[in-house]
């Protein structure tokens, strides 16, 4: 019996320490870009953490991204979040829907997604052609810049095709990529994380971005939503 009463308190303490790591690890992440999705990846809410609760469980409130009212969703929906701050910080939750009012998303039962998923979560596909060069500081006649195929995109990284050769960690500037027709065209300094080679003679890249600015993340932030809410319509039609 005790050996069984002393295995419930350690658990205990064990999820209660593990709250209070990713509260610490939440607090740092106060007024980042936060997407929440449903569990089958369907985009709802662009929005900011706005502020972190530590009742029995941790909370969270969620403001809408441009300070217009948030749509309503039913009590008790299970959502993923992805929180994303400068310098490709990310962090990846579940929690359940637990209030809404005007501005203002409020969830609980927070808990942190294992790093293994992370990937399949909040990133839309897409086709567009673009430019790619190495970050490295050269005169304007000697850059050289090669085509890159933008193959997907999310808040921290994005994956492109291209036949020339590039390092891991390497450093790279994307340009004149355009994710939207009445948006400006997109320009990226990412590093490169991995890379594989197709049986068409393509490396695929997959990027994480650096030092993206506010002004940059905001736009991005809405080229995806715009992107996001087109591949619902267009399903929506077919």
């Amino acid at each position: 019996m005790n050996k069984l009463l002393n295995n419930f308190i350690n658990a205990i303490c064990e999820v209660k320490n593990t709250d209070n790591q990713l509260e610490k690890s939440l607090n740092n992440f106060i007024n980042a870009i936060c997407e929440v999705k449903n569990m089958d990846n369907q985009l709802l809410l662009y929005g900011r953490l706005y502020q972190v609760i530590q009742d029995d469980a941790i909370i969270l409130d969620i403001r809408s991204h441009d300070n217009k009212p948030v749509r309503f969703v039913e009590h008790g929906l299970r959502v993923k979040l992805s929180l994303s701050k400068q310098r490709s910080e990310l962090l990846i939750l579940e929690g359940s829907i637990f209030g809404v009012d005007d501005y203002v998303w409020r969830i609980n039962n927070v808990v942190a997604i294992q790093e293994s998923e992370r990937r399949r979560f909040f990133r839309v596909s897409i086709d567009v052609m673009g430019k790619v060069e190495k970050n490295i500081q050269l005169a304007p006649e000697d850059e050289i810049l090669y085509d890159a195929r933008l193959v997907d995109i999310s808040l921290t990284g994005l994956k492109f095709a291209s036949k020339s050769v590039f390092d891991k960690e390497e450093r790279l500037h994307l340009t004149e990529l355009s994710l939207q027709d009445k948006m400006p065209d997109f320009s990226f300094v990412c590093t490169v994380v991995d890379s594989f080679k197709t049986d068409s003679g393509f490396y695929i890249y997959r990027c994480l971005f650096l030092n993206m600015n506010d002004r940059d993340s905001d736009f991005l932030c809405k080229a995806i939503f715009n992107l996001q809410s087109d591949i619902v319509k267009s399903r929506k039609l077919n």
